[in-house]
């Protein structure tokens, strides 16, 4: 079991599958913060610690993801990008639901937060460690020549023991392609549509 440690703010490099990383730890106890993701390619993304984002190609007129001001971007956090929902079946019958990397941590959470980019700025990973479930979830963005935006994600288990979990992952509100773009960004009286594709 990984035991929590004290929630300091703090950063550091590491390897992750023999790629450098700068690594911020316990980042849900910092204010929410934008980062640009390079890529070699057409491909632009602005993500905030906490996952929400816009991203596209090219420019603002071919945008994966709706494309508003900073405020917004944060605002539609949880309509917007990356979600993953874990139904946990414990020893005990009983079914515990998780959805990592959502919302705010609050205080009393037995949960880790933190956040990687690396050495050369084309690549981020969010991390929560759930201290009470003994699972670690983590997913990534990065960049393809072929393929375009890459999404990767994975659930760990700390546990001595096996656990039987069944994962919902994917994104959502992903914009419809040859859009005029300003069709995309709907009338702010109109609701926003939320559409979750599944990998």
């Amino acid at each position: 079991m990984i035991q929590p440690t004290t929630q300091v703010v703090s950063g550091d490099y590491c390897d992750l599958g023999g790629e450098q990383f700068f690594r911020i730890s316990n980042v849900q106890k910092m204010n929410e913060f934008f980062l640009s993701i390079v890529s070699a390619y057409d491909h632009w993304m602005f993500i905030t610690s906490r996952g929400a984002l816009t991203a596209g190609r090219k420019n603002s007129s071919k945008s994966l993801f709706p494309y508003y001001c900073a405020d917004k971007i944060i605002d539609g956090a949880s309509s917007t990008g990356s979600l993953t929902i874990v139904r946990i079946q414990r020893p005990d019958g009983q079914q515990v639901h998780w959805s990592p990397m959502v919302g705010t941590a609050t205080p009393d959470a037995r949960v880790s937060r933190s956040l990687y980019r690396n050495v050369n700025g084309s690549k981020i990973i969010f991390e929560e460690v759930n201290h009470d479930l003994e699972l670690t979830y983590r997913y990534s963005w990065s960049f393809s020549q072929r393929f375009g935006f890459v999404r990767e994600s994975c659930l760990s288990n700390n546990s001595v023991l096996p656990q039987s979990c069944i994962v919902l992952d994917g994104i959502q509100n992903i914009l419809p392609a040859a859009i005029d773009p300003k069709k995309k960004t709907p009338h702010p009286r109109m609701r926003n549509p939320n559409l979750l594709t599944l990998f």
